[in-house]
């Protein structure tokens, strides 16, 4: 048990710094698409900012997850 847990928080850790990665990518994008205003880059800018929130809501989830596991680990 203790093992799987362990596991779990290393497959965590992996997954929050994915996001981490993820939400640096489109802050870039988003700055280059942000000077721009023409229709298609509007569109872009407005999809990396969806993508963003996404990014954003998955990595508190992943978080959470994470503290929880980490909280659950020091109890036991």
């Amino acid at each position: 048990m203790c093992k799987d847990i362990k596991n779990r928080i290393e497959e965590l850790n992996t997954d929050l710094v994915l996001q981490e990665t993820k939400i640096d990518v489109v802050l870039k994008e988003i700055k280059t698409f942000a000077i721009k205003i023409d229709s298609n880059s509007t569109s872009k800018f407005r999809q990396l900012l969806n993508d963003l929130q996404h990014y954003k809501n998955e990595y508190n989830c992943i978080k959470t997850q994470l503290k929880t596991f980490n909280a659950y680990q020091v109890s036991h």
